[in-house]
């Protein structure tokens, strides 16, 4: 975690050193998804505390349409840098202002996000082979993998790591849940199959701490460790 923000900073400082060389102080517009969870708060508090340039903030939840103070914000204003912190926040941006400078974090699987020569980003996930040879290294004996995920969001990930899956001699057994309130359904047709479950950071199933404590709960009771 430290180095990913610390690279962020960095990435922050070259993007800005071009913006200082006007003689105005630049504006620098900070949307996030949802400032309620938790990651996205103090990826918020810790960017403001390493810049002391004017920065507008705006959480996405509540705006909607192109009559929002939002929407006029994004579209009609200087802004010369838009930080946005999550994926709605960054479609957000990338759709009313794509001629402007845009950084991102704390995205999921970035790359199947549409992208322009003025985006830049940060990605704190691991490449997938790391985890899965992690999880060989723990439990030897370990054949089938459990994962749950929504077709939307992590359909190409899902692709790649099955075949890093392959490189380290593990089956990963998939689940597409089409709605979280399907998710305890979805796990129970993969449950009789795998040897644990790797629970990945896809918003359809970790979103709701209640889905999260049922998926652990049903893997406790089939003695299937979940990753």
């Amino acid at each position: 975690m430290r180095i990913s923000k610390n690279i962020l900073m960095f990435v922050l400082f070259l993007l800005l050193a071009g913006i200082v060389s006007a003689d105005a102080e630049p504006d620098i517009l900070l949307l996030n998804s949802d400032v309620s969870i938790e990651k996205y708060k103090i990826a918020q508090e810790e960017y403001k505390k390493t810049i002391s340039y004017k920065v507008t903030e705006y959480t996405i939840e509540g705006f909607k349409g192109e009559s929002s103070e939002l929407y006029r914000a994004i579209s009609r204003n200087p802004y010369r840098l838009i930080y946005c912190i999550g994926t709605k926040a960054y479609l957000t941006a990338i759709k009313h202002a794509p001629e402007k400078t845009i950084l991102f974090s704390s995205i999921i699987n970035w790359q199947r996000l549409p992208q322009g020569d003025t985006v830049f980003g940060i990605s704190n996930e691991l490449h997938p082979l790391m985890h899965l040879m992690h999880f060989k290294n723990l439990f030897p004996d370990i054949k089938n993998i459990g994962v749950l995920y929504s077709r939307e969001i992590n359909e190409q990930w899902l692709a790649l790591s099955k075949e890093d899956a392959k490189k380290a001699g593990i089956h990963i057994i998939e689940e597409a849940v089409p709605d979280m309130n399907q998710t305890d359904e979805s796990l129970e047709k993969i449950l009789p199959g795998i040897d644990a479950l790797w629970l990945i950071p896809d918003p359809m199933i970790i979103s709701s701490r209640k889905n999260v404590i049922s998926v652990i709960q049903a893997c406790d009771r089939k003695k299937i460790p979940v990753f």
